[in-house]
C-alpha cells in the first residue's frame, strides 16, 4: 500500500509502460495503443473541464448491453412493459421521483442566487 506515497514523476512512466504493454498484448495491434491514448486524453480533458468521467465510462461499458436487453423486453412484452410488470413500474416511479426532486433542488438554488 506504500505505492501511493511514490512521487508521480516515478509512478506515471511505470503506469504508462503497463498501459502500452496491456493495450498491445490483447490483439497485438498498435491501433489499440493509439485508442488507449485517445481515451486517456479524453479522460484528462474531461477532468480538466470538470465533467464526470464515471457516467461516461459506464455508458461505454453498459450501453450496448442495456440497449440490447431493452429492445428484447420491448419485443417480448410490448412497448408498454413498464406499466405491466410491478417491478418495472416501481423502478419507473422511483426514477420520476428522483428527477422531480433534482429539478426542485435546482429551482431552489436559482431562487437563492436571485
Amino acid at each position: 500500500v506504500r505505492i501511493i506515497f511514490l512521487d508521480a514523476r516515478i509512478l506515471a512512466p511505470v503506469i504508462l509502460v503497463f498501459v502500452v504493454i496491456g493495450a498491445y498484448a490483447i490483439n497485438q495491434n498498435f491501433m489499440d495503443v493509439i485508442m488507449a491514448f485517445v481515451f486517456g486524453g479524453f479522460g484528462f480533458a474531461a477532468k480538466r473541464l470538470g465533467y464526470p468521467r464515471v457516467p461516461v465510462m459506464l455508458g461505454f461499458v453498459l450501453g450496448k448491453l442495456a440497449e440490447t436487453y431493452f429492445l428484447v423486453s420491448i419485443k417480448t412484452t410490448g412497448p408498454f412493459f413498464v406499466f405491466t410488470k410491478p417491478i418495472c413500474l416501481i423502478i419507473f416511479i422511483v426514477i420520476l421521483i428522483t428527477l422531480a426532486f433534482d429539478q426542485r433542488s435546482k429551482m431552489r438554488e436559482k431562487r437563492k442566487l436571485a
